[in-house]
């Protein structure tokens, strides 16, 4: 990770903090953070020629059409890997490329209209108003913190696409169809609400998250398999580590980068609770399992759903201004995972 991108982030960290907090800070940014370990050089790479030309057959019916094939990225040592941010091959920038950003497209981008995403995701069997509740546009909020560039719109999922099922859940769970947000009802009359917390991804997952849900990879942290994710319930600091896993990519070659995010509920107090994994993977992240305990009587359900989406789109001009990290690209359809072989 480039040195300013790194003493950045270790500034970040409050004054108060107690030296094991800083050390895992360090090295959480050291792995995690920024456009992620292994894809990053001392110095930024210049942008291929490749990659500012508009292709031959930029019309855009072919540039909708999905290629099928699923390959895996590639890290620095030539291995397949699940996870963006740990990718080298296909070529990954970030934000810090700032000459290159700044003399590539002097061009003012188009504005971003969703309807152009909504005949990508249409020619991939995701019909937005099958599959969704409500579109609305609105800042994306961690706290008391918005994310306010580019534009993000919320897409509340429908109940029958809630993913994983609602009807999984082995007690009363209250859903509301508008806001996405949950609650469970335990015996003795009580009630816990579900957390709200942001998964982020890439268009190289979105049909596939929607269609099958979201599956964990490898465990990264703390020894921990599940689906990572972080707290909404927080800041900025947060907010620019989430961002981090997220790649946004230029789909329709108009100057626009686009991106999702997975809004989970997550049952964080069954962390732990007889038989249900832990869920802190340390750093203010959190580890959603898809385990469950064999013994009915404590299966409460799963630890998370998928309950709604943030789509994100920022113009090519507004990538330096963006007020947490980013990673773009180029969309290379071939990469990209089909529902049929999500894991």
């Amino acid at each position: 990770m480039p040195q300013p991108v790194l003493d950045e982030l270790v500034n970040a960290v409050p004054e108060e903090a107690t030296t094991e907090q800083i050390a895992e800070e360090v090295q959480y940014a050291r792995e995690e953070v920024g456009a992620g370990a292994g894809i990053q050089a001392a110095e930024p790479p210049e942008i291929p020629v490749e990659v500012l030309c508009v292709p031959e057959d930029s019309r855009f019916e072919a540039l909708i059409q999905p290629k099928g094939q699923s390959k895996l990225p590639l890290n620095r040592n030539g291995d397949p890997v699940h996870s963006h941010y740990q990718r080298h091959t296909p070529p990954l920038f970030w934000q810090s490329v700032k000459q290159d950003v700044q003399r590539s497209k002097p061009e003012r981008p188009a504005e971003p209209e969703l309807s152009k995403l909504q005949s990508w995701f249409a020619a991939r069997g995701v019909q937005f108003n099958d599959f969704f509740q409500s579109i609305t546009e609105a800042n994306l909020a961690w706290g008391s913190w918005q994310q306010q560039t580019g534009k993000f719109w919320r897409c509340v999922l429908k109940r029958p696409f809630v993913k994983p099922s609602l009807d999984l859940c082995h007690a009363t769970v209250e859903h509301d169809p508008q806001t996405g947000r949950m609650s469970f009802g335990f015996e003795d009359g009580s009630r816990e609400a579900y957390s709200p917390a942001i998964h982020s991804s890439s268009m190289y997952t979105a049909c596939s998250i929607l269609q099958n849900g979201t599956q964990p990879g490898e465990a990264t942290k703390s020894g921990l398999v599940g689906v990572y994710c972080h707290s909404l319930n927080t800041d900025k600091q947060i907010a620019n580590k989430s961002a981090g896993y997220s790649v946004s990519s230029e789909l329709f070659m108009d100057g626009v980068y686009w991106t999702i995010k997975c809004e989970l509920q997550v049952a964080k107090f069954m962390s732990g609770f007889q038989g249900y994994p832990k869920l802190s993977a340390g750093a203010k992240q959190w580890a959603a399992s898809t385990h469950m305990p064999e013994n009915e009587a404590d299966n409460f359900g799963p630890v998370f759903h998928v309950t709604a989406v943030w789509i994100h789109a920022l113009r090519w001009d507004q990538i330096q201004d963006a007020d947490v990290w980013i990673s773009f690209d180029r969309f290379h359809p071939e990469y990209e995972m089909v529902p049929e072989t999500a894991p």
